[in-house]
């Protein structure tokens, strides 16, 4: 149990002899330890009849002896605090055991295994600094259908938005530059065209209240072939990488 603190404020005690009195704690003008704290349940079963009245104190008698509360007034004599011990504390056990915060070892299924060997093996660096790594296909080759015809609707779709508005235009233009510049991206001839190619529909996103970047362009990978597959069907999605929220949530409990 957590020590009391020695207390510097003084106070009045009442005018009674305790000498003659069973007191609950009979040293409880001195700081001590704190053996068990009793809730307003027990408490009301610890009462006992007899009770009396003086100068602002209670003197009440329990299942323990007799206990003395009320306020106080400064005084030269140091506050001093009663304690009621008991010797059960199992129920407080119980309840520091499921408060307690475990640190569970995280464990990957058998999915998860194998992205994480598949990254592993495939993962090189680039003389420019940058990573390549193979996507984590669960079946090869994948079965995808035909995505070419619902991306170029998609696409004509952005242009007549564009059209719309000169602003949007603007920045998408600046976007799609940024793109092929640093090379995430390479204008596609006739000859480089295969018929297992995936082509990704993408949108543009507009936020006027961003500091940073206001348009971000989305490419959806979750869009359905001929066949009702995506390429996000086809893919491993490996572990989770975020913390769980409950995790996050009770952190500062870990101070």
């Amino acid at each position: 149990m957590p020590q009391r603190k020695k207390q510097t404020t003084d106070f009045c005690l009442p005018q009674w002899s305790t000498k003659d009195r069973l007191l609950a704690d009979p040293k409880f003008a001195y700081p001590g330890k704190i053996d068990i704290l009793l809730g307003s349940r027990d408490y009301s079963n610890i009462i006992k009849p007899g009770l009396e009245k003086k100068n602002g104190f209670i003197c009440q008698e329990t299942e323990f002896g007799e206990i003395i509360s009320g306020g106080c007034s400064p005084t030269k004599s140091p506050i001093q605090c009663m304690v009621v011990e008991a010797a059960d504390i199992s129920n407080l056990h119980k309840f520091w055991e499921l408060e307690e915060i475990k640190d569970e070892k995280k464990i990957l299924s058998d999915d998860d295994n194998y992205f994480e060997e598949h990254y592993n093996k495939t993962t090189t660096r680039n003389p420019d600094g940058t990573y390549t790594v193979n996507l984590p296909f669960k079946e090869y080759p994948p079965q995808l259908g035909d995505s070419k015809q619902r991306a170029v609707a998609r696409f004509l779709q952005v242009e007549k938005r564009l059209k719309q508005d000169s602003k949007l235009q603007e920045l998408y233009h600046a976007f799609m530059r940024e793109y092929l510049e640093l090379g995430h991206m390479k204008k596609c001839s006739k000859e480089d065209e295969v018929k297992t190619a995936y082509y990704i529909p993408h949108h543009a996103v507009l936020k006027e209240s961003s500091s940073t970047t206001k348009l971000r362009v989305v490419f959806d990978a979750s869009c359905k072939t001929s066949n009702g597959s995506s390429l996000n069907d086809k893919l491993h999605t490996g572990p989770q990488l975020q913390q769980n929220i409950i995790d996050i949530l009770l952190r500062w409990r870990n101070h």
